[in-house]
């Protein structure tokens, strides 16, 4: 692992952000939610220089990686949680240099505490991931759907003070301005070239590539037209996740259909957001939805 820590465009972000001065979104722009940019400042606070920042992070993420093993262990049964390790083997290199793992650690935790029917508990954890990552909001749908009106009732008060929780204290943080950093990728005016949309530009496109907040782009977009396709596709995840809910035994494959819907009509993409869906995936294929 700590040879995994070298020199990383990703750590290297982490340890500017958690080394800058001032507030974050006001003094100075950060693409991650609000939890991102908190963790890094405890992880540089504890490590002391840039090297051992970066090993620190790498093994927070191991870490992380462990707890989503467990926790599929714990509620799915231990064959799941082999599936997901076999499935993330190629990826390891991929994602343990990045903060992917974190919101599928505290999103499979969400999903988990749902299947024990504790709804407070999933919510409280999706919301923690979204703290980090906008991605797990979707998955709020399996708690708001449940078919026992008690569960329901306490994991929809659960959401919405977590919903209030979490979004009082980023507007106290960055403002308004702050939630659009992290939606617009700091106002990114090219499509992320890994994206759906940004493969078939760039087929087309070559001249307009170029690096642009600390990814490849190409062609030219606006924060408008990032919103709205971020908003398409996570009310298409959320529909889909909503519709999937009442099927108990269909949990992994109403898991995975909800994140890749999204990953797909997202204006970002990256090969190591597949860890998102390793976890659902492997519940599926154990659920028998292996195709």
């Amino acid at each position: 692992l700590r040879n995994a820590a070298g020199r990383n465009n990703d750590l290297d972000r982490y340890w500017e952000i958690a080394t800058a001065s001032g507030r974050p979104y006001v003094t100075y722009q950060v693409e991650h939610a609000p939890l991102a940019p908190l963790l890094f400042k405890v992880v540089a606070g504890a490590a002391g220089d840039r090297d051992d920042f970066r090993t620190a992070m790498v093994w927070t993420v191991a870490a992380a990686d462990l707890v989503i093993a467990l926790a599929l262990a714990w509620g799915f049964g231990p064959y799941v949680s082999a599936v997901y390790l076999v499935l993330t083997l190629p990826l390891l290199l991929l994602y343990y240099k990045r903060l992917v793992v974190l919101p599928s650690a505290t999103a499979t935790l969400g999903v988990v505490a749902h299947r024990w029917k504790q709804p407070a508990i999933a919510a409280a954890f999706l919301l923690v991931g979204v703290g980090f990552k906008l991605w797990p909001l979707p998955l709020t749908a399996l708690v708001v759907r449940s078919r026992d009106g008690a569960l329901r009732h306490r994991g929809v008060l659960a959401l919405l003070l977590a919903v209030v929780a979490l979004g009082a204290s980023w507007l106290v943080i960055g403002g308004i301005d702050g939630v659009r950093q992290v939606v617009t990728l700091r106002s990114a005016g090219g499509w992320h070239v890994e994206s759906s949309i940004g493969a078939i530009v760039a087929f087309w496109d070559h001249e307009s590539l170029r690096i642009e907040s600390d990814a490849w782009r190409v062609g030219q977009t606006s924060p408008t037209m990032t919103i709205a396709l971020l908003a398409l596709a996570t009310l298409t995840a959320l529909s889909l996740a909503w519709r999937g809910a009442v099927h108990e035994k269909r949990l992994g494959a109403t898991w995975l259909a909800s994140v890749t819907a999204l990953q797909v009509l997202s204006p970002v993409l990256s090969p190591q957001f597949m860890v998102w869906l390793a976890p659902a995936a492997a519940v599926a294929w154990v659920q028998g939805a292996r195709w």
